[in-house]
């Protein structure tokens, strides 16, 4: 095989935005796995070799590392680095079981799914994916037609939050637009103000405010015709109600105030509030946040506090999802770090993650953040799908990355005369929304039409064509693909996508002939000497 780049080509997910990038830095470890690619491919033979390599298990304490090997000239290096995330103690019985996993293929993008096929067999992945992931739903998140999450001291700026509910809910049902689930993530009562987190913390999320909301939280029976629905739960306040119930918490300032719990006490704590949610509000999916700002504050917390506890961000994480899971929710994880992406691996609940800002918008951050959530078993979501208010070609490629990400398609449009406040003693007025970009995502049900794999892009997009001259620029026009495996043996049926990151600008870019080849698609499925397997590889996320 040819050299590995003497740069040591690294490719990681980012906690800021949850956006996985390539980048050249010193040698330095990352708590994702690194994906190491030569440059001597040409037009002739394209695909470069690749090496991947990452930790197997303990993704929060034990690392891949990469960098420049001095000793060996111009080559490059790598290697395992544990770095307790606690107070470095370990195991108990001081048993430290660690694993990695190195292997070689021709293409980068063959290396990230063999990888990535190669995990989720280690771990049996099989994601039980619900009515979030499965069917049309709603989404108010940041950004959204209805962004509370950036108005937390006025909740009311467009009228009584319930009372907008419920007019989207009849305007949707009269375009006969099937929306099945409904996300909320406005059910706090704000906490104190902070510069950069809006002042969004939970003191008591059981308890709704009754002004906002009159029906206590239970939207779902009183105003969405029974609906599963879907609840945001992020940072808790430091002065929160359920420190008084016996759940202890570890309290950080930086970037915001926050309280984060034990976590000894995080499964327990979390069944606590997720259980009569999912009693009382139908809650079936569980949507949380911030997590890699959480957890390795969590980590440093209980180390400036003396506490001789191995791996606690880890330990937290598994409770809490644990705790959504055995209560029969699916869980999104949103801002996740690449080692709990990894960690996931063993939770069948979480079925999806964010790999975009906020609205979703931003198309040039996009593709080694989805490439990552598809190899480790997730859909992702690219946030938010507003369908009426940016230029044409915008919308259309939102719809169709969101339609074939196997994450949520979570529409967030407005009610006609926003950003008016809503007024009640009047006729709820219709939804701003494109009937037609919304129902080519679904049947007439609203279960979600989808592949059998998350669309992702091709090799010379990830690699940047890695000498084979058919480059691909991340910010200007990308190429996609996935495929499909219809029960009865049927197929698989690809599909690709092309777009110009600019959307639906005029006039166009212009960009040159792009050749699709057999090779882009080849490379979503392992090959050996009985032919293409798909198992290997997700269709079993649609399990």
């Amino acid at each position: 095989m040819g050299a590995l780049s003497a740069d040591c080509a690294e490719i990681k997910w980012s906690p800021v935005g949850s956006i996985w990038r390539r980048s050249t830095p010193p040698l330095r470890p990352t708590d994702g796995p690194l994906f190491l690619f030569s440059t001597d491919a040409t037009p002739h033979s394209p695909l470069s070799s690749a090496l991947a390599f990452g930790p197997m298990d303990n993704f929060t304490v034990f690392y891949s590392a990469c960098g420049a090997v001095p000793s060996a000239g111009n080559s490059a290096g790598f290697g395992a680095v544990f770095q307790p995330d606690g107070t470095g103690g370990t195991p108990p019985g001081n048993a430290l079981p660690l694993s990695t996993i190195l292997m070689a293929r021709p293409g980068l993008k063959r290396a990230i799914v063999a990888w990535g096929a190669a995990m989720r067999r280690a771990y049996g992945t099989r994601k039980l994916r619900g009515v979030g992931s499965r069917a049309l739903s709603y989404w108010s998140d940041n950004a959204a037609g209805y962004s509370f999450w950036s108005v937390p001291r006025e909740l009311d700026t467009w009228g009584q939050p319930e009372a907008i509910f419920s007019a989207l809910y009849q305007g949707y049902a009269a375009l006969k637009i099937p929306v099945v689930q409904w996300e909320v993530d406005s059910n706090m009562i704000p906490g104190l103000p902070s510069p950069w987190f809006g002042g969004w913390c939970w003191r008591d999320w059981r308890h709704f405010n009754t002004t906002l909301y009159p029906s206590g939280g239970n939207l779902s029976s009183s105003t969405l015709g029974g609906a599963p629905m879907a609840y945001y739960v992020s940072a808790f306040c430091q002065d929160n109600v359920h420190a008084g119930e016996g759940f202890r918490y570890f309290n950080f300032s930086q970037p915001f105030p926050a309280a984060v719990v034990h976590p000894d006490d995080a499964y327990n704590f979390y069944t606590s509030i997720l259980a009569p949610a999912a009693q009382h509000w139908n809650m079936q999916h569980f949507f949380t946040d911030f997590l890699c700002l959480r957890g390795p504050r969590l980590a440093r917390a209980m180390a400036d506090a003396k506490s001789d506890y191995y791996a606690p961000s880890a330990a937290w994480l598994s409770g809490m999802t644990r705790a959504a899971t055995d209560l029969g929710m699916e869980t999104q994880y949103c801002m996740a770090c690449a080692h709990q992406a990894m960690q996931s691996l063993a939770f069948p609940g979480v079925t999806n993650a964010r790999v975009n800002g906020d609205g979703g918008l931003d198309l040039g951050d996009l593709p080694y953040s989805t490439t990552m959530a598809a190899a480790v078993g997730l859909g992702w979501s690219k946030d938010n799908l507003r369908l009426r208010v940016f230029e044409p070609g915008v919308t259309e490629i939102q719809t169709i990355l969101a339609a074939l990400s196997l994450g949520p398609v979570g529409l967030s449009d407005e009610l006609v005369g926003y950003p008016a406040p809503l007024k009640q003693e009047e006729p709820p007025p219709p939804v701003l929304t494109n009937t037609t970009l919304a129902m080519s995502t679904c049947t007439s049900n609203g279960t979600l039409l989808q592949p059998s794999f998350p669309l992702t892009p091709v090799e010379d997009l990830l690699s940047g064509g890695a000498g084979s001259g058919a480059v691909l620029d991340p910010r200007a026009g990308q190429v996609w693909g996935t495929f499909t495996n219809v029960e009865g043996g049927v197929g698989p049926w690809f599909t690709a996508v092309g777009f110009s990151v600019g959307g639906g600008k005029t006039p166009p870019p212009q960009y040159p002939p792009y050749p699709l080849l057999p090779r882009h698609f080849t490379v979503l499925m392992d090959w050996d000497w009985k032919g293409c397997t798909p198992p290997t590889n997700p269709p079993d996320l649609l399990r």
